[in-house]
Formats: C-alpha cells, structure tokens, sequence
C-alpha cells in the first residue's frame, strides 16, 4: 500500500504521513472507521519514528474495542500525531458506555484538529410531566429520538445522575445547580419513566416543576471523550468535544500536559441539554508542566477544571520516618516531595521527601522519609487516617490562562494544587464558584492549595448568580467546629481582575490565612449591599489584607 510518508522521506525532518482513508477509513456516517484508523495508527507506531496520521473531512462512525475500551487507543506510541481538518472531522463513537480517543503509555503525543462526539448519547432528556416532592419522585417524558432508560447503558451506569435544564435553547440556560443522584426508575408508558430520588430533600432542593426540561445521564467514572494516561508529553490541540459518558477529558499520570483550544459544547443546532456528563478537563497526578489555555466550556453537567493529586491513607505506620499508604492512584518515587495533612483538625502536619518507595503485592505502598514525623494517625480510610499527598505529582505550577467559561453546573476552576497561575480568563457561569481554591477533607483529591496568583480575570453576574466569584476554603468534615479548624490554605493573591455586575460576594475566604486582594474592580455595585453585604466575606480566616481590595 503506497501513502504520503514515501514522499515525506525527502525531508530529513518530516514525519511519516498515514493517511487512513488509504487503509479503508470511510467518513460516510454510516461504516465502522475503526479497524481502519485503528490499522493507521498501529502501522505508523510500528515504523519507530516521529509519525502522524491523517483523518479527512466527515463522520467516522467509530464502534470501540473489546468490551468497553476505547473506541481509538494509542498505546506505546512515541512522537505521534493525530490530525484532522477541524471541527469537520468527527469521530463518533458508537458505544455510549466507552471512551472516545485514548492514549496510554506513551510518549509525545498530540491529537488535534478534529471533534468527538456519541450516537447513542451517554444520556437521554425530556420534559417533566409530573412532580410528587412529599414522596420522592417525579416522571418525565423521553423527547423524540432519544433513548429509553431501559438501555443497557442506564442499568449499568456507574453513577445514575440527573440534572434540570432550564432556559434550554436559550441565549442563557442554567444548569441544575443541584443533582440528583443515586436514581431508580420505572416505566409509565412507551416513553415515560418514574423516577425515585434516595432522599425526597434532594428533589425539593431542585425545586422541580412540572414542564422543567430534565437530563437524566447513563454516567461513567473514567471512560471520557478524550483520555490521555501515562504519557509523557500529552497534547490536545484545538479538539471540539460534543458529549461523553464520564467527562469530556480525563488526564492522569502523565508527564508535562499541554491543552490548547479545547472546546466543551452542546452540539451546535441541536435540541440537546449537555455536552459532556462530568468535568471538562479533569486532571490528576501531573508530574511535568501543565497549560491550560485558549479552551471554551459550557454544557457540562460538572466542572469545567478539576486539578488535584490522588490521595492516599495512612495504613500503618512502622517507624517515625516510615509509612504504609493506601490508595487507589496514590504513587510516589523516590525523590519526590510529600505533604502529610490531618482531616480531623485541617491542619498540615509536615512535608517530606521519599527517600525510597515500593508498591506492594497487597496494594500498599511502602514509604521511607527523609525525617521523622512524631504521631502519625493510622486508618482505614479518609475520615479517621492521616492523608498523604504527592506535592511532585499534582500539577504544580499549573497556569490557566485565556479561556472562556460559560454556562455548565458546577465550578470554573477546582484548585487543589500549589504554585499556580490563573489569569486572563472570563467567566460567566451562574451555577457555581467562578475559581474554588478548595480542599474537601472526605473526599479523595489534594493537595492543599497555596501561593496561587488570581489575575486579571473577568467574572460577569446575572441574576441567576448563587456563588461568590472566588471561593476560598478549607471544608470541614462533619461533626467538627469552624472554630476548631486549622488554616491550612495561604498564600492566594487575588489581583487586577475585573467583576462586573456582581449578585453575590465576590470573594469569600473561610480556614484561609495571608490572603491578598489588591486592585481589582468593581463594575456596577452590589444590589444587596444597601443590605450590608460585604463584597468580601471571612469565616476562620487570618491575614486577610484587603486594604487596597479594590480601584476606579
């Protein structure tokens, strides 16, 4: 079979060329590409040097793999490409319950220059017909060409979330903001389902009404439209996500990541609610360099940036210096530096470097540190056991810079990483905290956020803000005092942004200490503040230098 790599010999420098319409890739909508673009991709892995694989303009329906995985998968690949031509290339994966592309284990990888989306969708929509909060239910009517929730998807969902949609087809929809999870449904008739809410709060906190346009999601943990994992250069570069079955992109344990003009968004002229049904970038366990930059999300039923480490648990404790750590994404190497933090008084025990570490046959992983660490607690798991996070795995010295967030559920910008930058960014999301510099000590991400540089970003209220702007916070688990709660995040300065027609407190600081807000401003005052609603608020917190907070 004769392709354009042939050709690309001539230049020393240029990589080989495959295209895979020359192995069968059809983008016709209707044939499976698969076994095509997967031949592509193995062949140009196969040839050992620098490659890249060529997609054309159209649909390439694309079922996935064995079982569940992947429906395209790059697995030691090594200074690979692959391009399409813009949002005209579109890889649509058959299986709603898989990911979309993958790479793992691999090494300088980019894939640009095309669009994912699902045919079935992950989830299914329609109108609520009918509300009863006393019992804990409500049912809703399936829209026209949408599935059923007797799908195999849905029985198997890993999460089963739904979601209100209101103003959906509007310049200005709202998402939720609160979920409904841990559903159970049965049929009405042809097209209708009951479905029944675990806890009937839960329903009465949606304020659910008849005629509300619903989104009730076949959710996945991991398979995502775009995953990278274990890579050590992972690339995306101008890549459109319609939908996925868990997030729109999941990147994990790779090396530097770099993510240039990824787009979140519901399928332009259609009638559809979401876009993906979790976060738009969720990144985790990032040792090298990670950017963020030029990306646009809106749609999706969760955040739009989640960056944090895995957490582990310490198991046992055989020596002052020594540690057994649990966790499912936990690592460590040698060298690398740790932050021991305790949940039940937020406060930050101490860091240390691993003088050396093992992964166990029993899942643990023996730790040895380069000092002593005088009463570590001991556990079985987040509540009563001393957290362990990975300071050289995290994303440190991340920079978000230049995106757009528009209307989603959910958080911005989830920050649990040290040492990053967020600046020239514009948010107008309503549904949650613009940027969240947050900790949640029950749940399985670090580290502690600090030394972080807010900066000339806007944020734009409407009516429909229910979240400050920037939330600073140190969560408390249940049962424990504010009071008695340490201030483990510090070092936030929060400068030269830009709020304009606020709704709500702009900045709130709670178990927080040496925070700065310095010359931002304020565009059109609050409306509650003749009410005496401070445009910055404090629980908890010390160090606060707000003096100079604002300017004209």
């Amino acid at each position: 079979m004769t392709h354009s790599a042939r050709d690309a010999r001539q230049h020393e420098a240029a990589p080989l060329v495959f295209h895979a319409s020359e192995f069968g890739a059809r983008g016709d909508g209707v044939t499976d590409a698969g076994p095509a673009i997967r031949a592509a991709i193995a062949a140009a892995i196969a040839t050992g040097e620098e490659a890249e694989v060529r997609l054309g303009r159209g649909r390439y329906r694309v079922a996935s793999g064995h079982g569940n995985e992947a429906a395209i998968r790059i697995a030691g690949a090594s200074k690979l490409v692959l391009t399409g031509e813009g949002d005209d290339t579109v890889i649509v994966v058959c299986n709603p319950m898989a990911g979309g592309i993958e790479v793992a284990d691999s090494g300088d990888v980019l894939v640009q220059s095309l669009a994912v989306d699902y045919d079935p969708l992950p989830y299914t929509q329609g109108t609520v017909t009918e509300v009863n909060g006393a019992a804990g239910w409500f049912s809703f009517r399936v829209d026209a060409g949408y599935r059923q929730l007797d799908e195999r998807n849905f029985h198997e969902a890993e999460a089963r979330f739904g979601l209100l949609v209101r103003g959906a087809g509007g310049p200005e929809p709202r998402y939720g903001p609160h979920p409904l999870i841990d559903l159970t449904w049965e049929r009405v008739s042809a097209d209708e389902w009951r479905v029944k809410a675990p806890d009937r709060k839960m329903l009465l906190a949606s304020g659910m009404r008849p005629g509300d346009r619903y989104a009730h999601m076949a959710r996945r943990h991991s398979e995502s439209a775009i995953n990278f994992w274990r890579t050590e250069t992972a690339s995306v570069r101008d890549v459109t996500v319609y939908a996925g079955p868990s997030l729109a992109s999941i990147w994990g344990q790779n090396g530097d990541v770099d993510i240039d003009g990824l787009r979140v968004e519901v399928l332009p002229g259609s009638n559809r609610l979401l876009s993906a049904n979790g976060d738009g970038i969720h990144n985790l366990n990032t040792r090298g360099r990670l950017d963020i930059r030029n990306c646009a999300f809106s749609g999706m039923a969760d955040d739009a940036i989640n960056i944090h480490v895995r957490a582990g648990t310490v198991r046992e404790v055989p020596a002052p210096n020594e540690l057994l750590v649990h966790g499912g994404l936990f690592e460590a190497r040698t060298g690398d530096k740790v932050q021991l933090y305790r949940p039940r008084t937020g406060c930050i025990l101490a860091e240390a470097t691993v003088l050396h570490a093992a992964a166990r046959p029993d899942g643990l992983h023996a730790i040895r540190m380069d000092r002593d660490i005088a009463g570590l607690q001991a556990g079985i798991g987040l509540h009563d056991a001393d957290h362990v996070y990975n300071l050289s795995a995290c994303g440190r010295g991340f920079v978000v810079r230049g995106n757009r967030f528009g209307r989603h559920r959910g958080r911005g910008i989830l920050v649990r990483s040290p040492d990053g930058t967020i600046v020239d960014n514009e948010f107008l999301n309503a549904e949650g905290w613009g940027i969240a510099v947050q900790h949640e000590p029950d749940w399985e991400e670090g580290p502690i956020a600090r030394n972080l540089t807010i900066t000339r970003n806007t944020f734009t209220g409407d009516d429909d803000n229910v979240m400050a702007s920037v939330h600073i916070a140190a969560g408390t688990p249940a049962g424990i005092s504010e009071a008695n709660w340490g201030k483990p995040i510090t070092g936030i300065l929060i400068k030269d942004n830009r709020f304009v027609q606020p709704r709500r407190p702009l900045v709130h600081i709670q178990s927080a200490a040496d925070v700065a807000v310095r010359h931002n401003v304020m565009i059109g005052a609050l409306p509650e503040a003749r009410f005496g609603v401070p445009a910055i608020t404090t629980a908890n917190a010390q160090g606060i230098d707000d003096g100079e907070a604002w300017r004209e």
